[in-house]
């Protein structure tokens, strides 16, 4: 269920962090405190360091309790049998003797 940020709560990152214009990467399940919205940014601390980011993604945080803890697990592992399943569906066209279309090349 989405909601607004709550900076009285902890929250872990879901994905990896990724700044492109400083090098700087906090790895998803690190537990961040004072997510709050500013504007266009969502601006969160990283709990052990005390440094603070910016994102514009919301979807990174999940509230950091052992409730929401196992649905994430849950859906993590959804997820993975999703890119499994994709692949084999590739791969199974891809063995389909077929012809190129104007576009595509040998």
């Amino acid at each position: 269920m989405l909601k607004a940020p709550n900076p009285e709560i902890e929250y872990i990152l879901t994905f990896d962090y990724k700044n492109a214009f400083r090098d700087i990467v906090v790895p998803k399940d690190t537990v961040v405190t004072n997510v709050t919205y500013t504007g266009s940014m969502l601006y969160f601390t990283v709990k052990d360091t005390g440094k603070t980011h910016s994102t514009f993604y919301g979807y990174m945080f999940a509230e950091n309790t052992p409730e929401n803890l196992k649905r994430l697990a849950i859906a993590r592992e959804k997820r993975e049998h999703y890119f499994r399943a994709r692949k084999e569906i590739d791969e199974a066209y891809n063995a389909v003797d077929s012809i190129l279309g104007p576009f595509e090349k040998c």
